[in-house]
């Protein structure tokens, strides 16, 4: 899980938070990185300490360090609550999922407070888009390989039955699409209904891996989401 803010001179505004899926190869003992999004939601209680947590620490980056802008913590969500990681001072890729409500904005918003221009943004002004970021999912399920390649790029339905992927000769709201890259190839399914609210990104990532496992000669193995441990 990762949870972001933005420190503004009266505050920080702390935004919703975002699941990183970072799968598990059980046997090779390994992580692959997925994709990441908001279509899942913490325990409620879970959601607001991980906002709490980012209150304090921008005014901790605020009051010894004079910082503006955008950061991010990231972390795992235990049997115990949120066990932060990681801290981001930038506009990192979860910030960018979150800011898909008005990316134009939040571009702005990020250069001017960089910059030190008083762009008259309050914290409660940042705060009051929250209810928008729960309204307006966004999700990136995304496989990147190394070795094989496709033989250029393609796009096409493919279907998804709660577990996997498949072909489809019809629409179906789930694109995959899949180009070649120097070192192997991206893939990516964009749009994606697959991911209806509710729904982890981890686990739509993994029947991804699954797929261009199948179809394309990639190794990534049987993977595994993180397991719920909060009810």
């Amino acid at each position: 899980m990762a949870i972001h803010g933005f420190v503004l001179p009266d505050g920080t505004a702390a935004l919703r938070p975002v699941e990183i899926a970072i799968l598990r190869n059980t046997a090779d003992r390994t992580f692959v990185y997925g994709g990441l999004g908001t279509s899942w939601d913490p325990p409620p209680d879970d959601r607001e300490a991980m906002r709490d947590a980012v209150r304090r620490v921008g005014a901790h980056l605020q009051a010894e360090h004079g910082y503006r802008g955008a950061f991010g913590i990231d972390g795992v969500l235990t049997a115990d609550g949120f066990r932060p990681a990681e801290l981001n001072t930038r506009m990192s890729a979860g910030a960018s999922t979150v800011a898909d409500v008005d990316r134009r904005f939040f571009t702005f918003l990020q250069a001017n407070l960089v910059a030190g221009v008083d762009t008259g943004i309050t914290m409660d002004d940042l705060e009051s888009l929250v209810p928008l970021m729960d309204a307006t999912r966004t999700d990136k399920v995304v496989a990147v390989a190394e070795g094989p390649k496709v033989g250029g790029d393609f796009s096409y339905p493919v279907s998804y039955d709660g577990t996997s992927f498949a072909r489809s000769e019809t629409e179906t709201g789930n694109t995959l699409v899949v180009a070649d890259t120097p070192s192997g190839f991206f893939a990516k399914v964009d749009p994606c209904v697959a991911l209806a609210p509710g729904e982890r990104p981890a686990r739509v990532n993994v029947a991804l891996f699954a797929f261009v496992d199948r179809e394309y000669g990639s190794a990534f193995g049987p993977l595994e989401p993180a397991p719920d441990l909060r009810a």
